[in-house]
C-alpha cells in the first residue's frame, strides 16, 4: 500500500508540475481558452489512465477540491487544484517562511513524518496522520529564494 501511494503521489506532483509551468501567467483571453482546453485534455487523460473522475482548476479562480481535509496548508494563492477519486493535490504560491510553519504544524497535529528528499531548491516531505497521507513539494523561486511553490498530494490514510 506504501507504494502505491507514494506512486499516486509522484504522479500527482507531476501533473501538477506540469500544469504550473504550462498555465502560469495566462492574462487574455485567447490564453484563457487555451488554458480551458488544456485543463479538459488534462483532465480526459487523467480520467481515462485512473478510471476516477478528476476535475483540474488552474490559475485566479483556482480553490481547494472539494472534500479538502482540515490540515495544516500554506497561506498565498492556490495556483492549481485537482480531485481525482479519493486523491487531492493543489498548489499554494507563497514564502518560505510558511513552509517552516507547516513543517512545525504538521508535527504538533501528531503527523508522522516518513521521509524528507532534499534536490537543492527542491525539497519532498511526506506526513501520514490518523485519517490523512500528505506529501508535498517545495520549489523555490530561482529569481527570489523567499518565495517557494508548494505542491500538496492528500489522500487516505492506509485502512481509511
Amino acid at each position: 500500500m506504501q507504494a502505491a501511494r507514494f506512486t499516486t503521489f509522484l504522479a500527482s506532483a507531476t501533473v501538477g508540475s506540469l500544469l504550473l509551468l504550462g498555465l502560469t501567467g495566462c492574462a487574455n483571453p485567447i490564453d484563457q481558452l487555451v488554458q480551458q482546453g488544456t485543463e479538459q485534455a488534462i483532465e480526459r487523460l487523467a480520467e481515462e489512465s485512473t478510471g476516477g473522475q478528476v476535475d483540474i482548476n488552474t490559475g485566479g479562480g483556482a480553490a481547494l477540491p472539494e472534500g479538502w481535509p482540515d490540515i495544516p496548508t500554506p497561506d498565498g494563492e492556490i495556483q492549481m487544484s485537482l480531485k481525482s477519486a479519493d486523491t487531492m493535490t493543489a498548489t499554494f504560491l507563497t514564502d518560505q517562511a510558511e513552509v517552516d510553519r507547516l513543517l512545525e504544524e504538521f508535527r504538533s497535529a501528531g503527523y508522522e513524518g516518513e521521509s524528507t528528499m532534499d534536490m537543492g531548491d527542491m525539497k519532498v516531505y511526506s506526513f501520514t496522520g490518523q485519517e490523512w497521507f500528505v506529501g508535498f513539494t517545495v520549489i523555490v523561486d530561482s529569481d527570489d529564494s523567499s518565495k517557494v511553490s508548494v505542491s500538496y498530494v492528500v489522500s487516505p490514510a492506509a485502512g481509511q
